[in-house]
Parts: structure tokens; sequence; C-alpha cells
């Protein structure tokens, strides 16, 4: 089996190769998924994240969110922890940690049973298992939080057979892709 560190960088250099229409199609198939689940449906709050490089783009699912009055958090990385915040428009990020959009206000959210996390992951496993870029931000943020649901969204190349995994990785509940659902 390959390690963590093997699977990024395959991952990494996968993505890049990607063209922008593929990335912007595919994501598109994601993100309606992702707004017709029922758990997106029943929520009040949506965690999700900024797409950085070639990962899922999120934007529909926040502008659904939004359309539906749902309130809106992404995540901001301060002093090597990540937090989520609220945002009302997309006006209110700029370029942070690693060039990712983060918030610039100071809304904190908090998470309860009626918050839907949307995360993103380099590589996946059939069995829900999930490989970050390394820096377990997820993993710290979830330990001890209790969503309503986590859908991990990506494109189906990064879902592989097996991952190595370790006992305090987070995994979804479910994981997106744009040809199937893993639950």
């Amino acid at each position: 089996m390959m390690t963590k560190k093997e699977i990024r960088n395959l991952i990494i250099h996968q993505k890049k190769s990607l063209p922008f229409e593929w990335v912007k199609e595919n994501s598109e198939i994601i993100a309606q998924k992702a707004v017709e689940h029922k758990m997106f449906q029943k929520c009040e709050r949506v965690f999700v994240y900024m797409p950085f490089n070639e990962e899922v783009r999120t934007e529909k699912i926040i502008e659904t969110a939004w359309s539906h009055n749902k309130k809106v958090a992404i995540p901001k990385i301060i002093n090597k922890k990540m937090a989520f915040y609220y945002i009302n428009d997309f006006n209110e990020v700029k370029k942070g940690f690693y060039n990712i959009l983060e918030p610039i206000n100071n809304n904190k959210a908090s998470m309860d049973h009626q918050t839907l996390v949307i995360m993103p992951g380099l590589a996946f496993d059939t069995k829900k298992n999930r490989i970050g870029y390394g820096g377990g931000y997820y993993d710290q943020y979830l330990d001890n939080q209790k969503p309503l649901y986590k859908i991990a969204i990506t494109f189906d190349f990064q879902v592989l057979k097996s991952i190595p995994n370790e006992p305090n990785d987070i995994k979804p509940d479910e994981i997106m892709t744009e040809k199937r659902i893993i639950n």
C-alpha cells in the first residue's frame, strides 16, 4: 500500500493536469447532488470550504445555501488552528493561509446538530477514509464537534481502493463524486 505522502503527491500531480473546464463541469454535477441532498435541505447552517487549486468548486453550493436563507461559514486558519466564520457575500473573503480564500470578518460560527459540513480531501477510499493535505485541520476541528452530517465532495479519480488511515482521522458520513455516492 502507498503511504499517505505518496498518495498526496500522486493526486496533486493528477489534479494539476486537469483542464479548468473539466473541473468546472464536474463540480457542477457534484454541487447539484449536494444541494439536492436531504441533509442540505434540512440544515440551517452549511460549513463549506472555499476551493483551492483543482478542488471541487463550491460557489454554487454557497450561493444555493444563501438563496435558501441558510447561514454559510467558511474556514480560516489562525495560529495553526481552523475555525469557521460566517460570510454573507463573496466580497467578504480574501486570500489567506496558503493563498486560500478566507473570511475577512470575525463573525465566528458555532456548530450544532443543524450544521451540514461539506469538506474537501485529496484522497478517499470506499470505506470513507480521507487524506487531506497533511495539516490535520479538519480532523482537529471536527474531533469534538457534532454536526448534523459530513459530506466530502471530490472527483471520482480521487477515490482509491484503499488508503492508510489512523484512529484520529475523521471520516465523512458520505462521499459524493460526479459519478457516485459512497455512504
